[in-house]
């Protein structure tokens, strides 16, 4: 499954669905409404979301579908989640 990333939590869980390519505004990923899509890279896609739940703007990182099995790539979204987080 897709691992996604915010400053506020590591793995928030999905409301529905399969994530990378399909998040568009106004969709709901665990407590976060997706606002727009920002970009992607190697890893998935980026989208800035508002966190409902403490009423702040925050970014998500989704990891692509075809790319969620490499365990590098997990490691590395971790330590990234990780550093974002303490900011």
């Amino acid at each position: 499954m897709p691992r996604a990333a915010s400053a506020s939590s590591v793995n928030p869980p999905p409301t529905s669905g399969s994530l990378s390519s399909t998040l568009s505004p106004g969709a709901r990923f665990g407590s976060y409404e997706i606002l727009q899509r920002l970009g992607a890279g190697g890893m998935g896609e980026v989208y800035r979301a508002r966190d409902t739940r403490l009423g702040r703007e925050v970014a998500i990182k989704v990891i692509a579908q075809e790319r969620a099995g490499d365990a590098g790539l997990q490691a590395r979204f971790e330590r990234e989640a990780r550093a974002v987080s303490a900011l």
